[in-house]
């Protein structure tokens, strides 16, 4: 499960942060186990670890410590990140977005565990993949269109409408603007 970069297009840094080392609900024991599940559904393997121990869940990830190299392209390459919960990346909404969207322009993968359950409806914008068609979730991906426009009726618009999103999260500056808070007519 851990092994060296070799171009699978599966090389993943695993993901661990702890605000404070005492924190036992989220131990770096629990959370590398959860990390490797998540890499072994997602079928790819580790790389390294971007261990951020004692960092909060509000610094910027591409400012931590042993992440953002990762992020800034200072320490090889790899395909993506896999961590045990969104959480562990960043608690800011602005800063995971920008990360997130930042690692999807370079084809990267953000990968976190799932424990084969979909936890009701998936997210507006994204789809649920299953490896046989009556079978457990296996993924949540970002949706093309095809699914959105059986759901929504409006293909054309899903990927509009998440980038407006983003755009106005970006550029409050009240930090009243959330992801289902509605456009001002």
């Amino acid at each position: 499960m851990e092994r060296p970069y070799d171009g699978c297009g599966k090389c993943l840094v695993g993901l661990r942060r702890l605000s404070r080392s005492s924190d036992i609900t989220s131990s770096p024991g629990k959370q590398r186990d959860q990390v490797l599940a998540a890499v072994r559904a997602y079928g790819g393997h580790i790389i390294a670890w971007a261990d951020d121990w004692e960092v909060s869940g509000a610094t910027d990830p591409m400012q931590r410590p042993k992440l953002g190299p990762w992020l800034r392209g200072e320490r090889g390459p790899y395909d993506g990140v896999a961590g045990a919960a969104v959480d562990r990346l960043e608690r800011n909404v602005r800063d995971c977005l920008n990360t997130g969207f930042m690692m999807s322009e370079q084809r990267l993968t953000l990968n976190n565990r799932r424990d084969s359950k979909s936890g009701g409806k998936h997210q507006y914008g994204y789809r649920y993949e299953r490896a046989i068609p009556t079978g457990p979730v296996t993924a949540q991906v970002f949706d093309d269109g095809s699914t959105l426009a059986d759901e929504y009726g409006d293909r054309e618009n899903a990927h509009r409408i998440l980038l407006d999103i983003k755009a106005r999260i970006m550029n409050d500056g009240t930090s009243k603007i959330t992801p289902t808070a509605r456009r001002p007519a």
